[in-house]
């Protein structure tokens, strides 16, 4: 009894210390904002420059790094857990198209600031998905933008003050659909919705963007840029 009662007490102490929870972190070299997935599930819902996991118990997970610009791509590769209570690792562009994760004491690129700053995500029409920014621009900023793109002669102006408006200013769906709606040429509609995915708010209602085109081709093309995300 005295031997069973110790094999029990042993393999209990083993499971206790296999299962103690580990952190990680992880950060962009050059501040690129992503969402972090461990095992498909999200742990950011707006992208963030660096964003911390925790209560990790198992011995390896998949790890999916998603960045907000979609055009860098999609970082997916399997992670063991260290024994450390917290590791850190950077995400980096070593100079070629794809990006690489690696500990930071090995890779020493980038700095490691301690603590992540999220920002308050504005709570919009009951919007409970993944988000691209945190705070819409007022309606009253995209109105004017609005009465603005409708003065243009030019389809090329329009499309530009859109761009620059997006990337300076965190809009809703609805609120790109009415800048979309002042451009004529369906390319250039077809550009700019490629372009703005990366940007709005609510990016799991980029569907109702789809009305706006008059051929399916685009529908169809825009989709299969965007590509599946995670």
């Amino acid at each position: 009894m005295k031997n069973a009662a110790l094999v029990i007490l042993f393999l209990f102490c083993s499971i206790l210390g296999f299962s103690q929870e580990s952190k990680w972190v992880f950060f962009t070299e050059n501040q690129e904002p992503f969402y972090l997935y461990i095992n498909n599930q999200l742990q950011n819902r707006v992208p963030l420059q660096q964003v911390e996991a925790d209560h990790l118990v198992l011995k390896e997970y998949q790890v999916t790094i998603e960045f907000k610009d979609i055009t860098l791509g999609v970082i997916r590769q399997n992670i063991k857990t260290k024994k450390e209570r917290e590791t850190v690792y950077v995400v980096y562009n070593n100079g070629g198209v794809d990006y690489e994760v690696d500990l930071y004491v090995k890779a020493k690129r980038g700095v490691y600031s301690p603590g992540v700053k999220v920002p308050q995500i504005a709570d919009y029409e009951g919007y409970k998905g993944k988000v691209g920014c945190a705070q819409p621009v007022s309606e009253a900023k995209v109105n004017e933008l609005v009465e603005t793109l409708e003065g243009y002669t030019f389809g090329d102006q329009g499309a530009e003050s859109i761009r620059a408006f997006i990337k300076n200013h965190c809009v809703t769906v609805a609120q790109f659909k009415k800048m979309l709606k002042t451009v004529d040429f369906e390319d250039n509609k077809l550009s700019l919705a490629k372009y703005a995915y990366s940007y709005v708010f609510d990016r799991e209602n980029y569907y109702l963007i789809h009305n706006l085109f008059d051929y399916p081709y685009s529908v169809e093309d825009l989709n299969n840029y965007i590509g599946n995300r995670p």
